[in-house]
């Protein structure tokens, strides 16, 4: 197995693990990793990368959204589906 097949199924096993913890789960190890990256940062740097966790998370969720848009209007259009005119 060479070395970017074992990063990807590390990858995938990580994913696998968080995908599957239940929401009480990942709301208590999000608080473990939280706490235990805060340590030995001054305030400055937890804000700073409190706020690069923050960018993060937008582009996830913007990059999420898009893609149901897309789907979605996919779906639609499967449906026979006709944008309405809004002139």
């Amino acid at each position: 197995m060479n070395v970017n097949n074992q990063r990807e199924t590390k990858r995938d096993d990580f994913f696998d693990f968080v995908f599957n913890l239940t929401a009480n789960e990942e709301a208590f190890y999000a608080s473990l990793i939280g706490i235990a990256l805060a340590q030995n940062l001054t305030i400055s740097e937890q804000n700073d990368l409190g706020n690069f966790f923050m960018l993060i998370a937008q582009e996830l969720l913007t990059m999420s959204a898009h893609n149901q848009l897309v789907e979605t209007r996919k779906q639609k259009r499967g449906q026979q589906y006709q944008p309405q005119d809004h002139h």
